[in-house]
């Protein structure tokens, strides 16, 4: 009796236990249809944000080509009403010629005589004209920057590109004056300069250029602005700018007096790193010499002069 209740309790403890089995394999398997409906989900939605992306694409792509096709369709037809244009004046032109051709025909016939010419030339009377008065006309031409001419069809470019120029140089200008207010400061050229140096020992070249270009406005006789506003634009390998720059500086340094000759020994070698990168050394080397000249306790500028020398030597020896 014992022995068969314990086979029925192991039978029993094992029917459960299969039991249990089984519904963790139910619950294991509903769980793996769930992260793959969850999975399946997913990728439903990943594909239909990439066909969303493709029908964009493929719609904006449609849409250029369509703009496109009408831009030319524009261009031809306003390339046709030109042509139609040119083509009547040139046939108003024609019959003008012919009018004119006409009428000298009629009138060497009407006087093919000799007497008929003499006669009719004898029946003619002087005209009287009055003397004409000289006067002067002014042309006022509206100021432009861009050197083209201006077109219709490019001035939106061109507004906004001043624009943004515009608001370019309000930024460098803020970096100039900072927070502060720019009624006083901006109208104080050492001050410019001054603020100008510093930028430009911090590797801020294009707002040094803007301080000095406003101390400039102010003061155009300042050679130490135009030197210094070279020496950054070599910086921003705008040489032709730089070449300018510095030739402004030498110019302004008259008389030559011990109290510019620093300034003059700058604006020569600045004129000489200028014609260098210009591939232009011999008249690099020039500026070199002119700077040697002036300082010749310079190094560096000796340095380069030799270097200059050299490589000159070196292409005339090939």
């Amino acid at each position: 009796m014992l022995t068969e209740d314990k086979h029925k309790l192991i039978q029993l403890r094992n029917e459960a236990i299969i039991e249990h089995q089984e519904r963790e394999k139910a619950k294991q398997e509903a769980k793996l249809q769930e992260i793959r409906k969850g999975e399946k989900d997913s990728l439903n939605k990943v594909m239909k944000l990439e066909a969303d992306e493709r029908e964009r694409i493929e719609s904006e792509k449609k849409l250029a080509g369509e703009k496109a096709v009408e831009e030319l369709v524009k261009m031809h037809q306003q390339e046709q009403e030109r042509k139609a244009q040119l083509d009547q004046k040139i046939i108003e032109a024609r019959q003008l010629a012919n009018e004119l051709t006409e009428q000298r025909k009629t009138t060497t016939k009407m006087f093919s005589d000799p007497k008929e010419r003499v006669a009719f030339s004898l029946n003619e009377k002087p005209i009287e004209l009055p003397v004409r008065t000289s006067t002067n006309i002014s042309v006022s031409f509206t100021p432009r920057i861009f050197p083209t001419p201006e077109r219709e069809s490019v001035k939106q470019e061109e507004e906004e590109w001043l624009n943004k120029q515009a608001e370019h140089r309000r930024a460098m200008m803020r970096k100039v004056v900072g927070d502060q207010e720019m009624s006083d400061k901006e109208l104080d050229p050492q001050w410019l300069r001054n603020k100008g140096d510093t930028l430009f020992r911090a590797g801020d070249f294009e707002a040094a250029v803007e301080a000095y270009s406003r101390a400039i406005e102010i003061n155009p006789k300042m050679h130490s602005a135009f030197s210094n506003r070279a020496a950054c634009h070599l910086q921003l390998r705008n040489f032709f700018k730089a070449l300018e720059d510095s030739s402004t500086a030498l110019d302004l340094c008259v008389p030559a007096v011990p109290q510019n000759l620093r300034s003059r020994v700058r604006a020569h070698a600045r004129r000489a790193a200028a014609f260098c990168n210009l591939k232009m050394f011999k008249e690099g080397l020039i500026e070199y010499r002119a700077a040697h000249q002036l300082d010749p306790s310079d190094s560096s500028i000796e340095a380069d002069m030799q270097n200059i020398e050299k490589y000159l030597n070196q292409l005339a020896a090939k």
